[in-house]
């Protein structure tokens, strides 16, 4: 969906950025990402979004600028229809 993307960053918050690297999310997200453009995870356990306690945020970087399109999420799995486009 991002083909001019120069590279993607993705925190993840709370119990997510917690347990990731053992439920392997980072691995998952690299496989996804790293072929389209360089990919740096940040890992914030010490912040936990108001929804709920896993949380991610999906940023696209263009020529040295961030742009994450409100694409955040902080619902469930199963509400992942209400992340947008």
């Amino acid at each position: 969906r991002n083909p001019a993307a120069k590279s993607f960053r993705v925190t993840l918050y709370g119990s997510l950025a917690a347990t990731g690297k053992g439920h392997l999310t980072d691995v998952a997200i690299l496989a996804v990402l790293e072929p389209h453009a360089p990919t740096e995870i940040v890992w914030r356990a010490d912040v936990v979004k108001p929804f709920h306690p896993n949380g991610i945020l999906f940023e696209k970087h263009f020529s040295g600028t961030a742009r994450s399109d409100g694409v955040t999420a902080t619902r469930p799995v199963a509400d992942a229809k209400y992340l947008g486009d």
